[in-house]
Parts: structure tokens; C-alpha cells; sequence
């Protein structure tokens, strides 16, 4: 997209011309004062630069005599300049011609015989220009067309003689213009943007078949639709369609055939359907479909890839995702939030390079639309409540980051994650599915870059993890009601990170795990150690091999608890924390923690015994 800003500081009469913005980044700044340009000037020969403001010393009637303008032409903020009746003669501007923030400014006329501009044309800030009255013989615009800000511009009919826009379209906040007609003749343009024009209900654009870099169609609140891309077959850049709040349909009748950069459809409140994209076939930078409150179905099935991301989200009443062609996401792929979805199909989908999300979609029952998936950069699979097993990720063979399966409450089957294997590039996390009883499936995992976290679950056993060999940095089992066997962790040697185990207490359903066994192995913790409301545990003895912990030790409320001298532990880096073991003799804690090279604070709780003697 471009954007234009003409500026001019009226104490020093000097001019801003500044082109270029975001990805085009292509930034003139000529910084020259009116004097200057004025003095430049030759209007016999009509050479050079032309400004022409109140505060100037050339004038309209000192270029009367003019033709053609070999140069730029500036008419920049004149005071009781009504038209342009002192320029009859003028039929070309070779450079740019600019027209900008005259005050009392309400006709054009006086530029009847203007055939050509060569650069860039610009209306822009002229309160009281009614029409484009006076360009009733233009033809042609070697570059851009901008229109900008004349808040009483209420139409562009008498473009009707243009033919050629070398460059871009661009019409900006024009509130009173309530349609464009007039450029029927145009057929291919750079850029077309049309943005803030609040009463804008109709577009004709009858010839025009190509836009070679971005359109832009945004917060236009009374446009219907882009039904005037009906003849449009290619659109070389990014296509975006965001905050057209009455916009309810797209094209009826027309396909665009391709779409070189992003596709961004985003807040268009009352948008029904995307009729006309689905036809779009190739490769996209990006794709968003974000926040259409009424859009019911995607069909792009003829995309094939996407450099970048792929995000779906927010959009309420969203029933089906049809992204069926598509290979290969260069980015991520965020399926989030939308109410009423309940089918995603991206059946050729083989990899997701970056982080493939499907997070509170309601009404979801499964991932089934995944079959070819054979690889991501992280999977997030989170707060869907209607998703109960992930058939259809039967082929995915690597993560390579993060692996989470977070609060979704219904899920009782992982089965579909069988064929993952080796190297878990992130964390492993399973948290908040309290029917999911086994994690068999992830017997194919043998390490992880970060964290493991079963957390809330129903499992009663790690089945799954036997082949285990190292974590990156923690370890958690907590509130698994169930879980009473950890022996498959038996070839974990060292925990770098923290190694945290918690049940609920006794009137939450309190804990089943009473053997650490599975532990024997492990030499050091480079975190803490957290034994917390494990209520039938009665020894550590499976800890017998635990020589240090990085940071603070702590068993607590451990019920059951009668032993803690089968500990060979010489150093704790952090607390050490004995407190509320119900069943452990205080003298024998104090005992023990003398033995013990502990670099911050002892706390052992009185409240530790008070059950004794325990059976």
C-alpha cells in the first residue's frame, strides 16, 4: 500500500512530499521551500518546480501562459482561490500535480484542457470541493491517483475520459462520497485503496482485470460488497478486507485466480460469505480470516501453501473450514475461538512450521481434517471441550517444539499421537482431562527440550513414558486422583529442573501414589523438590539415589509419611521444608536435616507427628 502525506509548515512555506509506508518503504522527502521552488521556477519556458500558495511570490496568472509544466506543480494552502480559471490553457503537468488544503476551493474548473498528469495526482484536504468538475479531458496518470480528506466530495464522475492510472488508486476518508463511478475505462492499477470513506455504497470499476500489487478495502461502513472485483482475475500483493461493518457479501460472480501476498478478512461484522476467493488457487505470504461475527463458511480449497500463517479466529458462527488443497504453512496455524465450528478440513496439510494451535472452539469433536500431518512446530491443542479423542493425527511422526493438550475436559483418548517419536523440541503437557486415563500413545517420545506436566488427569499410570530418557527442565505429576504407579520414569537419571508431586487433599479425593518407584535412578534435582498431599506415600525409600537438589526441599502434608532416613540427600541449594507430615517423628526430621548441607533456612513444622503412633 501507499500513503501520501503533503505537508506544509506555512512559517517557512516548506513542502513535505513523502510516498511509501510499511513493506513499500520507497520514502521521497523533498524538502523545499515555496520560495525556493518559485524561484526555480522559468515560467516563460515553464521550467522547474512550480508552488503556488498565499504565501508565495508566483501565482496562477504567472503560469497562465503555460501548456505544459515541465516539472512538479504545487497548489498548496491558498486563501480565496475559488478554481482554477487562470490555467485554461494547461494540458500537461509532466511531474507530479498536488492539490492541497485550499480553504474556499469548490470547482476544478479551469483545468478543462488538462489531458495528462505524468506523476503522481493529488486531491487532498480541500473542505469545500464538491466534485472533480474541470477534468473532463484528463486521460491519463503516469503514477498514483490520490484522494484524500475533501469532506464535501460527493462524487468522481468526471473521471470519466481516464484511461490510464500508472500506479495506484487511493481514496481516503471522502465522507461524502457515496459512490465511485467514472473509472470504467481503467484496467489495471498498482494498488487499489479505498479506505474511511463512511457513506461509500458503490464501486464501478467495469475494466478493471488486474491489481498488481495490494488492495485495500477498509472501514467503508455502508459498502455491501467488492462485487466491482468481479472482473479482477489476479491481485499481485495482499488482499485486505477489514472493518467494513455493512459489507454482507464478497463477489457474486467473479473468481480471483491469485493472490500473491496476505489474505487478511478481519472485522466485517455482517460479512455472510467469502463467494469469489474460493477459486483462488497457488501460494499466499499469510492468511487471517479473523472477527466476522457472521461469516458461516471458508472454502479455499484451491490454495496450496502459505509462507507464513494461517490464523481462523473469532468468528461466531463460523460452521465450516475448507483449506483442503493447502501442503505447507511456512508459519503458524490458529483454529481459536470460534463458536459454532465444527469441521476443519486440511486433508493435504503435511507440515506446520510454526506452532499449530486449535484452542476454544466449543462445539469441535475432533481433528480428524489432519490425516497427512507428519510434522509441526508445536502443537497446542487446548479448551475444547467437545474433542474426545485426536483421530486424525495418526501421521504426525514430529513435534518440534512445544506438545500440549491443555483443559480439555472431555478428551479420554491420545491414541492419535501414537506415531510421535523421538525428541519432544518443547514441553510435553497434559493438563485438565480428568476421562483421559492412559497416555500410552507418547510410548514413542524418549526426550523433551522442556517440561513434562501430567497434570489433572485420570491416568493410573505413566504407561507411555518408558522410553523417557531426559527432560529439559521439569518434572510434574499433580492432582491425578488415579495415578498410582510412576515406574515407567525408571530411566530418568537427573531432573535439570524441579520435580514437583501433589495430590488433592483427603476431601478432594486426596492421592493413589504410594511408591516413588520409578524414581530409583535419579542422582539430582537441579530445581526444587515438592512432595505435597501425597496421602498414602509412606516412604523414600525409592529415593535412595537422590544426592543433591538445586533449590528448596519440601514434603508437606504427606499423611502417610513415617520415613524420610532412607534419604542418602548431602546438599540442598535452597529451604529445606518438613512440615505437617502427619505420621513423621519430628526428632527423626531433625535428625536427618542435620546430616544435610542446606544453604537457606531449616523449617521444620511442629505439626509433623501429630498423628503418631500412624499403623
Amino acid at each position: 500500500m501507499k500513503q501520501k502525506f503533503i505537508w506544509l509548515a506555512a512559517s517557512f512555506a516548506t513542502v513535505f512530499v513523502t510516498q511509501g509506508c510499511g513493506s513499500k518503504s520507497d520514502k521521497r522527502n523533498a524538502e523545499t521551500s515555496g520560495a525556493q521552488i518559485s524561484a526555480n521556477f522559468d515560467p516563460v519556458n515553464c521550467e522547474g518546480d512550480a508552488f503556488i500558495s498565499y504565501n508565495s511570490d508566483l501565482k496562477l496568472e504567472d503560469i497562465s501562459g503555460c501548456e505544459v509544466i515541465r516539472g512538479n506543480l504545487y497548489v498548496h494552502y491558498n486563501v480565496g482561490m475559488s478554481d482554477f480559471s487562470g490555467l485554461a490553457l494547461l494540458k500537461q503537468v509532466e511531474g507530479d500535480f498536488s492539490i492541497l488544503n485550499n480553504e474556499e476551493l469548490s470547482s476544478l474548473k479551469g483545468l478543462d484542457k488538462l489531458e495528462r498528469v505524468g506523476g503522481d495526482f493529488s486531491i487532498s484536504r480541500n473542505p469545500t470541493l464538491p466534485s472533480l468538475e474541470g477534468l473532463a479531458n484528463l486521460t491519463s496518470i503516469g503514477n498514483d491517483l490520490f484522494i484524500d480528506g475533501n469532506n464535501q466530495l460527493a462524487d468522481v464522475a468526471q473521471l470519466g475520459t481516464l484511461t490510464e492510472i500508472g500506479g495506484s488508486l487511493l481514496i481516503y476518508r471522502s465522507r461524502a462520497l457515496s459512490e465511485i463511478k467514472g473509472l470504467g475505462s481503467i484496467q489495471s492499477v498498482q494498488d487499489l485503496v479505498l479506505i474511511e470513506n463512511k457513506d461509500l455504497a458503490s464501486v464501478e470499476l467495469t475494466s478493471l482485470n488486474t491489481i498488481a500489487g495490494d488492495l485495500r478495502i477498509k472501514d467503508n461502513n455502508n459498502l455491501p460488497n467488492v462485487d466491482f472485483l468481479k472482473t479482477v482475475g489476479s491481485i499481485g500483493g495482499s488482499l485486505e478486507l477489514t472493518g467494513n461493518i455493512g459489507m454482507t457479501g464478497f463477489i457474486e460472480g467473479g473468481a480471483i485466480s491469485s493472490i500473491g501476498g496476505r489474505l487478511d478478512i478481519r472485522d466485517n461484522l455482517n460479512l455472510t460469505s467469502l463467494n469469489g476467493l474460493g477459486g483462488a488457487v497457488g501460494d499466499l505470504a499469510e492468511i487471517v480470516i479473523s472477527g466476522n461475527q457472521d461469516l458461516t463458511q471458508v472454502s479455499l480449497a484451491g490454495l496450496t501453501s502459505s509462507a507464513g500463517s494461517v490464523f481462523v479466529s473469532t468468528n461466531d458462527k463460523l460452521v465450516s473450514l475448507d483449506l483442503k488443497g493447502i501442503q505447507t504453512i511456512g508459519g503458524d496455524l490458529d483454529i481459536s475461538v470460534n463458536t459454532l465450528l465444527t469441521t476443519a478440513d486440511f486433508s493435504a496439510l503435511t507440515e506446520v512450521t510454526g506452532q499449530m494451535s486449535i484452542g476454544q472452539n466449543p462445539v469441535l469433536t475432533g481433528t480428524t481434517g489432519f490425516t497427512a500431518l507428519t510434522r509441526v512446530g508445536a502443537l497446542i491443542i487446548q479448551e475444547n471441550p467437545q474433542i474426545t479423542a485426536l483421530t486424525g493425527l495418526e501421521n504426525l511422526a514430529t513435534v518440534a517444539g512445544d506438545l500440549k493438550l491443555l483443559l480439555n475436559e472431555n478428551l479420554n483418548s491420545i491414541a492419535g499421537l501414537a506415531g510421535v517419536t523421538g525428541e519432544v523440541g518443547g514441553d510435553l503437557e497434559v493438563n485438565g482431562s480428568a476421562n483421559l486415563t492412559s497416555i500410552a500413545a507418547l510410548s514413542g517420545v524418549t526426550s523433551t527440550k522442556g517440561y513434562v506436566y501430567i497434570v489433572t488427569t485420570g491416568v493410573t499410570s505413566l504407561d507411555g513414558l518408558q522410553n523417557l530418557t531426559g527432560v529439559g527442565t521439569d518434572l510434574e505429576l499433580s492432582f491425578n486422583l488415579s495415578l498410582a504407579d510412576i515406574s515407567q520414569l525408571s530411566n530418568l537419571t537427573t531432573i535439570p529442573g524441579n520435580l514437583k508431586l501433589m495430590g488433592n487433599d483427603a476431601d478432594n479425593g486426596g492421592s493413589s501414589l504410594a511408591s516413588l518407584s520409578g524414581l530409583n535412578a535419579v542422582t539430582s534435582i537441579g530445581g526444587y523438590l515438592q512432595f505435597v498431599n501425597l496421602e498414602v506415600l509412606t516412604s523414600l525409600s525409592d529415593l535412595a539415589a537422590l544426592d543433591s537438589v538445586g533449590g528448596f526441599f519440601e514434603l508437606n502434608d504427606n499423611d502417610s509419611l513415617a520415613t524420610i532416613t532412607d534419604l542418602n540427600l548431602s546438599t540442598v541449594g535452597g529451604e529445606f521444608r518438613v512440615m505437617q507430615n502427619g505420621c513423621l517423628d519430628p526428632a527423626t526430621v531433625d535428625t536427618f536435616s542435620a546430616g544435610v548441607t542446606v544453604n537457606s533456612n531449616v523449617r521444620i513444622n511442629t505439626d509433623n507427628g501429630l498423628a503418631l503412633p500412624c499403623t
